[in-house]
């Protein structure tokens, strides 16, 4: 799930988050979350630290998450 503020302003920071939740009964392993930022925009800073793909799209390896469990990562 993606939570994003109604409204961004060009020129100021918006903070968004990304909640990954395992909602299945075995626990998720190898977990790989990719986002795309538009153009246009920059990264300050993201929580935990990510990596970029050659098509500049962000990604993180997480690792796993046991059933029931969530994190989330902070942009």
């Amino acid at each position: 799930e993606k939570i994003a503020p109604a409204e961004v302003q060009v020129g100021r920071p918006a903070r968004f988050e990304i909640k990954v939740r395992n909602v299945g009964r075995a626990a998720a392993q190898h977990i790989t979350v990719v986002d795309q930022v538009p153009n246009g925009t920059r990264l300050l800073e993201a929580n935990p630290p990510c990596a970029r793909n050659a098509d500049g799209a962000l990604r993180w390896q997480l690792g796993a998450l046991g059933p029931g469990q969530e994190t989330s990562i902070v942009l």
